[in-house]
């Protein structure tokens, strides 16, 4: 034998990468049998692979994994485009100040009260959040711990029976946080926690928008196009709070009466005594970290709808190879 028909043994004939332990290339996925019988005799004659266990005898075949998109290639354009241009739009309308108070008032301040709401379910206060002010009751009450609760043990149970043990991370996290925000700190803490977290949760809840849109390929987030609107509502939200903080304009974080209620800045300056370099830090530093998971979330995306096309394209050859 000579050595160009021992490196032909040796290599994949369809794609000359050095055989691997298996059926399957792994480079390309043609199956090394079918493709040298292509290469010889220009076509492969039907394979029954058999595993023998002790005494039976069971076929088996190669399952391909299963791709949670329609289509790989749209998803990874998806996935490297969306989220910038939202983004660049969003701050567009910062700087230019077209369109900046309906930016504010479709997108900014309901995800400001729902920032109140959230802080104050998790402080055990029952909140109720509107376009312009979040009502919340004078001491603690048990409907919102209540319906917090139920709620983290829908996610706890939708981790164990879908096999997605990640999820118990946030359900644990977020249970800790109740626990702390309702048995342990004062009432007064809390009424500083809510009135802080207008701005300071919004910023976490128009990031959790804007991640979602990576998440979630075999719910109704992908099937119902949820994400999309879930992406432009968090960019647009986070654009309208973040901004303000970032370039610290006093003016367009508003101080003083609106609608003779007094601002969030208004209490946490006269009422809880903050400065306003520390209302500044604080902000800043939330969005700051909630860029840093944003652009986490994207590198993930990205890669993932790299592996998907990887997987198509592979996934394609082979049942080329299978229908010659």
């Amino acid at each position: 034998m000579n050595s160009d028909s021992h490196f032909q043994l040796n290599t994949c004939a369809w794609c000359n990468s050095p055989k691997q332990h298996g059926l399957v290339c792994p480079d390309c996925g043609a199956d090394y049998a079918k493709a040298e019988a292509i290469k010889s005799k220009g076509k492969a004659e039907p394979i029954v692979v058999t595993a023998v266990n002790n005494t039976e005898e069971s076929f088996f075949e190669i399952n391909d994994p299963v791709i949670p998109v329609k289509d790989p290639g749209f998803e990874k354009i998806v996935c490297l485009t969306a989220l910038p241009a939202m983004l660049v739009i969003a701050m567009l309308v910062q700087i230019t100040g077209f369109l900046a108070g309906m930016q504010r008032i479709v997108f900014g301040m309901p995800v400001n009260e729902m920032g109140h709401a959230v802080t104050g379910w998790l402080c055990g206060f029952n909140s109720i959040p509107s376009l312009w002010v979040t009502v919340s009751s004078g001491e603690r009450g048990y409907i919102s711990s209540i319906a917090v609760l139920a709620a983290l043990l829908m996610l706890a149970r939708y981790a164990l029976v879908n096999k997605k043990p990640v999820w118990l991370i946030p359900a644990a996290v977020i249970f800790l946080l109740q626990l702390y925000g309702t048995l342990i700190i004062s009432e007064n803490t809390a009424d500083m926690l809510i009135t802080v977290g207008g701005d300071a949760m919004g910023l976490i809840l128009a990031t959790l928008l804007i991640v979602i849109f990576y998440l979630g390929k075999d719910t109704q987030l992908y099937k119902g196009s949820l994400r999309w609107g879930f992406l432009a509502i968090g960019a647009a939200a986070f654009m309208d709070i973040f901004a303000p903080w970032y370039n610290k304009d006093i003016s367009a974080i508003g101080y003083g009466m609106t609608g003779n209620i007094h601002t969030d800045s208004f209490k946490m300056i006269n009422v809880h005594l903050w400065q306003w370099d520390s209302l500044f830090t604080l902000h800043n530093t939330i969005g700051y970290s909630c860029l840093l998971v944003v652009v986490c979330a994207y590198c993930l995306g990205i890669k993932q709808a790299n592996q998907w096309v990887k997987e198509r394209a592979r996934q394609d050859r082979l049942k080329s190879i299978r229908n010659n």
